[in-house]
């Protein structure tokens, strides 16, 4: 009984000053929504499992020196290491481009991936429409096609259907459209057109570390130290060959989870401090509401008495 006459009073007291409680649901409805929106980034980018089939058995593959580090594969092993490894079910590579512009009623610029044959077999990602692009396309000179995202489709082709068979000018050249990404598929960014890798008209120089990464699928079974063990392995194998060009040089493998995390956690953890920093701001305002109500009070009960 007692719970419930506070309440009515708290109530009471409340419709007889309504700015003031608008003023705190306000103050308490920017700090929480706030807080639900980046929470909701987080968890994609952070906490969520990776949408693709098996996500435990993949990795990034990146060439390591003394010098540089970790730094991006050169196309002509990255080509040696698929011909030669036991260990990994697929590999394929990658390039980003933060600009790619797409010519449809205008000119956009969107952000693109160049990607070898077998790169979406790679994750294990199933397509809303058609499929990924084969060895064929893939080479240079090839066929010009193009992979769109979910966005995309739904930005440029009204998400028709019929989208298959249909052509996007993306950097000047129609390209066909032979297949459509679910919604919910993300990798390293938001990239929403996808070119064959050799439309970068990629030589083979082993000097040439050209923004480009690898992405492996292990074979069932397969533990990521066995798997860093074969490949530094054949490492020594080509150092052996090349000299010249693969002196020193290892090869590092980090679960994709990882490499993720890795390029987007440090700013989600940063607007996870700063909205948390907000929440804070938020609950000082209101408290601050409250003495200030506090305090009229007080002048008021002064009167009476």
């Amino acid at each position: 009984m007692a719970l419930r006459e506070d309440i009515k009073h708290a109530v009471r007291m409340e419709l007889k000053n309504p700015k003031f409680a608008f003023l705190v649901m306000l103050t308490l409805a920017l700090g929480i929504g706030a807080n639900t929106a980046i929470f909701s980034v987080v968890n994609a980018v952070l906490l969520s499992a990776l949408p693709y089939r098996d996500p435990d058995r993949l990795v990034i593959l990146l060439e390591h020196d003394r010098k540089s580090g970790d730094k991006p594969v050169a196309y002509a092993n990255f080509l040696d290491w698929r011909r030669m490894t036991q260990t990994f079910d697929d590999l394929a590579c990658y390039r980003a481009r933060n600009s790619v512009i797409v010519a449809k009623t205008g000119a956009d610029r969107v952000s693109g991936k160049w990607v070898s044959a077998g790169f979406f077999r790679t994750l294990g990602v199933d397509f809303r429409l058609g499929r990924e692009f084969t060895t064929e396309e893939d080479t240079v000179g090839g066929p010009p096609v193009v992979v769109i995202g979910d966005d995309a489709w739904r930005r440029y082709f009204g998400a028709e259907t019929n989208v298959l068979g249909r052509t996007l000018n993306i950097e000047g050249v129609s390209r066909t459209v032979v297949g459509v990404l679910p919604a919910d598929f993300r990798f390293e960014g938001d990239a929403q057109v996808f070119l064959p890798i050799h439309a970068l008209a990629y030589q083979e120089p082993r000097f040439n570390h050209d923004a480009l990464y690898v992405v492996g699928r292990l074979n069932s079974g397969v533990t990521l130290e066995k798997a860093a063990s074969e490949m530094n392995v054949i490492a020594r194998q080509l150092e052996e060959q090349y000299p010249k060009e693969n002196a020193g040089e290892t090869i590092s493998v980090i679960t994709l989870d990882k490499r993720l995390a890795a390029n987007s956690g440090e700013v989600s953890l940063l607007l996870l401090w700063a909205v948390g920093l907000v929440l804070l701001l938020a609950c000082v305002n209101v408290a601050g509401l409250f003495l200030a109500r506090l305090s009229e009070r007080r002048r008021e009960f002064a009167v009476r008495a």
